[in-house]
């Protein structure tokens, strides 16, 4: 047997939590993993099926795996074996112990859906039934399942009150006020808090993304930190998106509007969501700096403070607020972006309050 590993940078409440609950055989039938966006949620569940697949958890009430008495040490973190034979089809995706529900993908239009239906659901209710040649424990991952349509989840629930022995369902969210309350109560919810700049900065290193310090600089006053949220930033230079924001607002130029919404309003959903997030950092920025609450960012000199003396506080203020009613409307509803995104614009650059 090879040396274990402990995949997970920081979380160590939660993993010393869910290891002392695995080696006790106390390990709920559901986990509702929640946290901000980019926390680490799916690779802790990630991380939990594969002790599971490999052996690490004592199995519910049997007092051991071979009858033994429990363990009374409780593991300070998640460990596994590497070189276990699941973990290799785990990753082959050929474990038949595992089944992980997201979003449905329409690959011709080259999009994905939002929600999980309840035809997904009925698939899991059937899985975690279903006998099959693997021995061990069965695992569900549901991501989002703040995705979980009504029906769908519904459905759910009947696992949740009736689950399956040595059967695990891990929800995962950032939202889990978008879940039923019936849901969530029966569920074991582990919630997940902010890594440390440093922890980040090493999880990144360990996916080959390394982030300078002057990147840390901007990232650490842009973005939450969390290493899903940075590595967004890096992927779709973020710097550089939010910086043009700021110009925009400057020249407050009508072709200029036009031209950005329509080059803007071209963007996946994911790059869409990510220049929402800095227009509305933007905007936040510059109601604080009005304040008197915000020290600059060396590129931000030669903007903020002109935009402030132009227009005062309360202004920002009030466009952040349209932004943040209107933004959303843009990526879950049926509300034009081109046409959203310039009536904000326009809004930010005229019909205001200026500075006395």
């Amino acid at each position: 047997m090879s040396e274990k590993i402990s995949p997970i940078i920081g979380h160590e409440d939660a993993q010393a939590q869910l290891a002392g609950l695995m080696k006790q055989g106390k390990l709920p039938h559901a986990i509702l993993l929640s946290g901000p966006r980019g926390i680490g949620k799916a690779a802790l569940a990630d991380t939990i099926a594969r002790c599971l697949l490999t052996g690490e958890a004592v199995a519910e009430d049997t007092g051991g795996l071979f009858g033994e008495e429990l363990p009374t040490d409780a593991p300070a973190r998640l460990c596994y074996d590497p070189q276990h034979s699941a973990i290799a089809r785990m990753e082959a995706g050929g474990h038949g112990n595992i089944k992980i529900v997201e979003p449905l993908r329409d690959e011709k239009k080259k999009m994905s859906f939002t929600t999980i239906n309840i035809d997904q659901v009925r698939d899991v209710i059937g899985f975690m039934h279903l006998s099959t040649s693997e021995a061990g424990w069965r695992v569900v991952i549901v991501d989002p399942a703040d995705g979980l349509n009504r029906n769908a989840e519904n459905a759910l629930l009947k696992v949740l009150e009736e689950p399956p022995e040595k059967t695990v369902l891990m929800l995962i969210t950032h939202q889990p006020d978008r879940l039923l309350p019936t849901t969530r109560s029966r569920c074991r919810e582990v919630r997940l808090q902010p890594p440390t700049t440093q922890q980040v900065v090493e999880i990144l290193a360990n996916q080959k993304v390394n982030v300078s310090l002057e990147q840390q600089e901007w990232l650490m006053q842009l973005a939450p930190i969390s290493a899903g949220q940075w590595d967004r930033y890096l992927k779709f230079e973020a710097e550089n998106i939010y910086y043009e924001w700021l110009e925009l607002l400057v020249d407050s130029d009508s072709a200029a509007i036009q031209s950005l919404a329509t080059k803007f309003a071209k963007l996946e959903p994911e790059a869409w969501q990510m220049a929402g997030d800095l227009l509305l950092c933007v905007l936040h920025r510059l109601s604080l700096y009005a304040q008197g609450q915000l020290e600059l960012l060396p590129r931000e000199e030669e903007t903020i403070p002109a935009l402030v003396q132009r227009y005062d506080a309360e202004h920002w203020l009030d466009v952040w607020q349209e932004a943040a009613q209107w933004w959303p409307q843009t990526t879950g509803g049926n509300y034009d972006k081109k046409q959203v995104l310039q009536s904000l614009l326009f809004q930010a650059s005229s019909g205001a309050k200026t500075a006395a």
